[in-house]
């Protein structure tokens, strides 16, 4: 009989030396908001089996509302709504996962990612920046591999800062090169 390899959640995807999230929500929780924020349904079984290949972490085990739950921070609605359109476009699967391990590691913060805060602020979630367009990640992603393939640039990681007219940063995205690119 041989060892299965621990279960992959949304903590090993976490980079090092951030802070975990404060905000997390139920499993049941994840799903009502994503179709209230996107309109895309997902079922529990989707989702489940989406991170039975691999596509997705899965939740962590945590006491949460007076009993333990899956629990997930509460921006990975954004990422988990991807899998519909990703799949529409018959990508195969470790693709997908690569394109929802950038858009996950966007939302976190700081480490090449969206810079947002986790925090509460009156009670709720701070709302993260406005994501970016898949297609959009996959350009950027395409120029990465092409600089890499053709220049040996050796990039893992492009850093996209949105600025407003008054001088002040107002977002600032992460996406990761293709693949799996070294950890610094």
């Amino acid at each position: 009989m041989s060892k299965q390899e621990p279960r992959e959640t949304w903590r090993d995807w976490w980079p090092d030396g951030r802070p975990e999230p404060k905000a997390l929500i139920t499993r049941a929780e994840l799903l009502a908001k994503i179709e209230e924020n996107s309109g895309v349904r997902v079922t529990e079984r989707e989702l489940r089996y989406w991170e039975a290949v691999g596509a997705l972490p899965g939740a962590i085990r945590q006491y949460h509302a007076g009993a333990t739950h899956a629990t997930y921070p509460f921006w990975h609605a954004g990422v988990v709504a991807l899998v519909p359109e990703l799949r529409a476009r018959r990508l195969p699967w470790p693709v997908i996962r690569d394109q929802l391990r950038a858009r996950f590691v966007e939302r976190v913060g700081d480490t090449g990612s969206i810079t947002m805060s986790d925090t509460l602020v009156g009670g709720e979630p701070e709302p993260p920046p406005p994501p970016l367009s898949t297609d959009l990640i996959m350009a950027i992603q395409t120029f990465i591999h092409d600089l890499n393939r053709d220049h040996h640039a050796a990039i893992a990681f492009a850093d996209l800062r949105l600025w407003g007219v008054d001088g002040k940063a107002r977002a600032r995205y992460g996406i990761r090169a293709p693949g799996d690119p070294p950890r610094w």
